[in-house]
Parts: C-alpha cells; sequence; structure tokens
C-alpha cells in the first residue's frame, strides 16, 4: 500500500507542476510535453517492483552518487552549449552536452565528494556505506 503513495503524490506534484508550466508558457508544445509526462509516469509506475541485475545496480548506484554535482553542473554547461552552438542547436550539441555534464559530475565526485566520504570513514571509525 505504502509503495504506492509515493507515485500517487509524484503525480499530483507532476500534474501540478506540469499545468503551472503550460499555463506560465502557453505557446510550449502542449502535445510533446502531454507525452513526455505521461511516458515518464508509466515509466515511473513500471520501475517500481523491478529489479536489477548486479552489473545495473553497480550503474544506478554510481548515477546516483553523482545525481547532486550533475545537478549541480547540467545548466552552466547547457548555458555555454547554447552559447557556443548558437547557430547549430542541433542533436550534436545536445548529445556533447549530457555526456559533459555526466563527465563532469563523474569528475566533480570523484575529486570531491569521495575524498570527503574517506575522511568521514577514517574519522567515523566505520564506513557509512556497505
Amino acid at each position: 500500500m505504502f509503495d504506492y503513495m509515493i507515485p500517487f503524490l509524484f503525480l499530483i506534484l507532476s500534474i501540478h507542476s506540469f499545468v503551472t508550466y503550460n499555463i506560465r508558457n502557453p505557446y510550449n508544445n502542449v502535445i510533446g510535453s502531454v507525452f513526455l509526462f505521461t511516458s515518464l509516469f508509466v515509466i515511473y509506475i513500471y520501475l517500481i517492483d523491478v529489479t536489477v541485475a548486479s552489473i545495473l545496480e553497480k550503474v544506478d548506484k554510481q548515477l546516483g552518487n553523482m545525481a547532486y554535482f550533475l545537478y549541480l553542473i547540467h545548466m552552466p554547461i547547457v548555458l555555454f552549449f547554447d552559447k557556443t552552438f548558437v547557430l547549430n542547436r542541433g542533436f550534436i550539441p545536445f548529445l556533447l552536452a549530457i555526456a559533459s555534464s555526466i563527465t563532469l559530475s563523474f569528475v566533480l565526485y570523484r575529486l570531491i565528494e569521495f575524498p570527503i566520504m574517506t575522511i568521514r570513514d577514517q574519522f567515523r571509525g566505520k564506513s557509512l556505506y556497505t
């Protein structure tokens, strides 16, 4: 029962965000955004009960570890690529922005977060995560 309360809350907040965004900017591609919203919600519901192989679990954990840095760094990279490729806003700059965001967030995780976690674990005398 509780497992389905979070998606329900997600649905309510997502509908609120979706309606607010489309009311504020009515010239958006409404059909495209409805399709994107619906497909992401269906994928989210499907992923509630999915178990993954151990290799994908490691990838998922690594992406989860990098998520905050990805959140921090993606917008400056998008703005950089937007200003750099003013005349060519195609698929290649989009892929470059994604690859750059993931790569830079991995580097920041390894340079900042990982050493801090090591110091924290030495200070505590044990690892917080197994």
